[in-house]
């Protein structure tokens, strides 16, 4: 009896059948066919879902060769993105803070943003928009003067029930405090940035806000994220801690490079105030952004850098305080080939899937089988094994 879940070559499988006079070899074919399109293809069901639906959309993939190459190009390439954008406003206060979250099975936190609403009044300053967990934190401050604000928060999440998807986050923070305290996160090789975050905290009575919560580029490369802030009209010391945030589809093949992350960038200017907007493409969505403000004197501060125009642009906005001043803001939208979708159709799609695929209906050893290998190495395996069946068949 041959098990299921136990990986054997199509000549091992003839060669054991005892039977006179012995089958013909012509029955290989055959026998290569099922196993691909039946005991393989059900093999990978959980652990590589684009794999067990290419296999079954594709009819043309019924031998050892025709799956080596199909595993091969799923390895070298990254699915489409699809994210969802989930954002909570606070009450006003002086200083205040809000977190956005869901708690929808299937998603993860890729980056997020913040605005502050502060009406007519003096000013409310950002001071973070950063991840804590899997929600989005958003915090502002009013400066010097009374001027109470709402602040909003928003988390994007990348939409990943099957788990292709490896999520990386990198968290530093700054070696002491300072009145213009700075912190830069990179991420490994081997991912592409998606966003990140930045908070100035440990301030004295006064304060430290946000004048940069943006990527920065390492060695030509958009791998790492900037958090920057600086004291105002009074003086001041804090803290900066920075965050990247990348992705790695677990298709690819190991010291594979990713796709890498497409940055479009955008600048404005203008007496007290600076906004700009960076678009995506047409066939693009907007997975994370940030900001950057510059001055000529006394000093600007963030007040805005949230996800726009149901997720195909970032926005961002700056303001002085109290002390005119002319202002530069760089504004950069991190895009994808992908779309934007809501959480009513991801939950709607998870029951769709839990109907139609129910657990009973797979094979008893399956899920035991499949502890065996971790997935990378599991589906390394499994491809290697394809190409030893069909040397063999040559």
């Amino acid at each position: 009896m041959i098990h299921r879940a136990e990986p054997i070559a199509i000549w091992d499988i003839v060669e054991r059948i005892e039977q006179k006079p012995p089958l013909p070899l012509s029955l290989v074919p055959d026998l290569e066919e099922v196993w691909v399109r039946e005991v393989f293809r059900e093999a990978v069901r959980d652990t590589n879902p684009s794999l067990f639906a290419r296999i079954g959309n594709n009819p043309a993939i019924k031998t050892c060769e025709a799956l080596d190459r199909a595993v091969r190009e799923l390895q070298a390439a990254e699915p489409p993105i699809q994210i969802v954008i989930v954002q909570q406003t606070s009450t006003s206060d002086g200083h205040p803070k809000i977190v956005a979250q869901s708690r929808t099975k299937g998603l993860k936190l890729i980056g997020g943003g913040a605005s502050v609403d502060y009406g007519d009044g003096h000013g409310n300053l950002l001071t973070g928009s950063y991840p804590a967990g899997e929600v989005w934190a958003a915090s502002s401050k009013e400066h010097l003067l009374s001027s109470p604000a709402k602040v909003t928060a928003y988390a994007i999440y990348l939409v990943d029930p099957d788990d292709i998807w490896d999520v990386k986050r990198v968290e530093v923070k700054s070696d002491r405090r300072t009145s213009r305290p700075q912190a830069t996160a990179v991420l490994p090789a081997g991912y592409s940035l998606t966003g990140g975050g930045a908070l100035v905290h440990g301030y004295g009575s006064h304060g430290v806000m946000l004048t940069q919560c943006g990527p920065a580029m390492i060695d030509g490369v958009w791998t790492g994220w900037t958090a920057e802030g600086k004291d105002h009209m009074k003086e001041d010391a804090a803290y900066a801690t920075a965050w990247a945030i990348g992705i790695r589809s677990r298709n690819m093949l190991p010291g594979a490079i990713p796709k890498p992350t497409q940055l479009i960038a955008q600048m404005g200017s203008g007496r007290s105030r600076a906004a700009a907007s960076a678009q995506a493409g047409d066939s693009q969505v907007v997975i994370g952004g940030g900001a950057a403000v510059t001055y000529d004197d006394a000093g600007g501060f963030l007040t805005a850098g949230y996800p726009a125009i149901a997720g195909k642009s970032w926005s961002a906005s700056a303001k002085d305080h109290m002390k005119e001043d002319t202002l530069s803001i760089t504004t950069w939208a991190i895009a994808r080939t992908g779309e934007m979708t809501t959480l009513d159709a991801v939950r709607s799609a998870a029951a769709g899937a839990r109907r139609l695929a129910p657990r009973d209906c797979r094979p008893p050893t399956h899920r035991d089988s499949q502890r065996k290998w971790p997935r990378t190495q599991h589906d390394d395996h499994l491809a290697g094994m394809a190409a030893r069946n069909q040397s063999r068949l040559r």
